[in-house]
């Protein structure tokens, strides 16, 4: 009974408690392989809590009993994983190695080898490295770490990519290639703080852009559903529709306040009077640039797709799903209950006369991402996968 107390308040998030049940269950419990089930859980609950030092401490008072059931590699993941987060990569990395060695061809051993390429790409910033160590799974077979490290790797080649393109590129598409740079980061790579420099990158680089206006938005949504920062997306807002009054994506800007703050207020008294009386004064100022995609794009990306001036791009309907969703959860986790929030792509709630608002500016025209990237350096399991949809994805 304590055992499924625990795993309720861990699933609730009732962290502290489930940890103190969870040690109360060491106590009453004599079954070996059920105390290594019980050390796990504990172990996870201070490592959410952000208790790393205590969580090792915990783990490696256990490992005997872990030996003695044949279960040591499990441990060690996580003894590893805490020595990252204590800011000790490199000795995490040489611990993740020895594992690799021991446990050859078996979970254990697939999961601290992505591990490895994880740690360099997140902890150490060597992403030639990370992509090495991610290659190396390429032989586990059907396995999911080998999977996402796959993705993962292909990720960090696109961003290489992009990089070189837009070191070397001179024209017009230097533009395109500075904010697709910025979803690589975002929607594959699950970096967030990395996307929104690049992000503010583009609008200070290129203000005459129409992705100036676009990189603004996806601040504003990544601020948002991804950051839940109320401050943040006010001030964004507010920003947004002074910079870009008279587009789509001033509209755009104070629709989503609207929809995600739930307050009425001046900027919601804005909206609708946008509503009633729409301003496209400014609308050709960031019509969508004509020229062609510059030469040899990474092929792991699909091409810009082609708007109408001020027109915002048409969402693929599988990446508003994985939008939706994320949007959905992110909300879940805010309020208990919500009205329907806004996504990158959704339409403006309907004029009560026509004509009807066009499409509001998305945050992101190619990629998707199902969950963003943890804080965290390590994982015990491997992090969600953010190449793939999953039935429905930026918060």
């Amino acid at each position: 009974a304590p055992r499924r107390t625990g795993d309720a308040l861990l699933q609730s998030a009732s962290l502290h408690s489930a940890q103190l049940v969870y040690a109360q269950a060491l106590k009453s419990e004599e079954r070996p392989k059920e105390r290594v089930n019980i050390v796990l859980k504990r172990a996870e609950a201070l490592r959410k809590l952000k208790r790393y030092q205590e969580a090792l401490d915990f783990l490696q008072k256990w490992r005997p009993t872990a030996f003695a059931e044949a279960r040591e590699g499990e441990v060690l993941l996580r003894i590893y994983e805490l020595e990252a987060l204590l800011g000790r990569p490199q000795e995490a990395v040489r611990g993740y190695q020895s594992l690799v060695e021991k446990y050859p061809g078996t979970n254990v051993a697939y999961e601290a080898q992505f591990q490895i390429g994880y740690l360099y790409e997140s902890a150490l910033g060597d992403l030639d490295q990370a992509g090495r160590e991610y290659d190396k799974l390429k032989a586990a077979g059907s396995n999911q770490f080998a999977a996402q490290a796959l993705r993962r790797s292909q990720s960090l080649a696109t961003l290489r990519d992009y990089r070189q393109s837009l070191a070397a590129d001179t024209t017009g598409a230097r533009t395109r290639t500075a904010f697709r740079l910025a979803e690589v980061y975002y929607f594959e790579l699950g970096k967030t703080d990395s996307a929104l420099a690049q992000y503010r990158s583009v609008e200070a680089l290129y203000p005459k852009s129409a992705y100036a206006p676009k990189s603004a938005y996806a601040r504003l949504w990544i601020t948002a559903y991804d950051r839940n920062d109320t401050l943040g997306t006010q001030q964004l807002t507010d920003e947004i529709a002074a910079r870009y009054r008279g587009t789509r994506y001033a509209e755009s800007a104070l629709y989503l306040w609207k929809q995600w703050s739930g307050r009425t207020d001046v900027r919601t008294a804005l909206f609708d009077s946008l509503l009633a009386h729409p301003d496209t004064s400014a609308a050709s100022r960031f019509a969508e640039d004509a020229e062609p995609p510059p030469p040899g794009p990474p092929t792991s990306v699909a091409p810009p797709t082609s708007a109408a001036p001020d027109s915002g791009y048409q969402v693929p309907p599988e990446l508003m799903q994985q939008l939706r969703a994320r949007a959905e959860e992110a909300q879940r986790q805010k309020k208990a209950s919500r009205d329907q929030q806004p996504r990158p792509g959704q339409s403006p709630a309907p004029r009560p006369q026509p004509p009807p608002v066009a499409q509001p500016a998305p945050s992101d025209t190619t990629r998707m991402r199902e969950t963003v990237a943890p804080s965290d350096t390590t994982r015990g399991t491997a992090p969600p996968d953010s190449t793939q949809p999953s039935g429905g994805s930026a918060r």
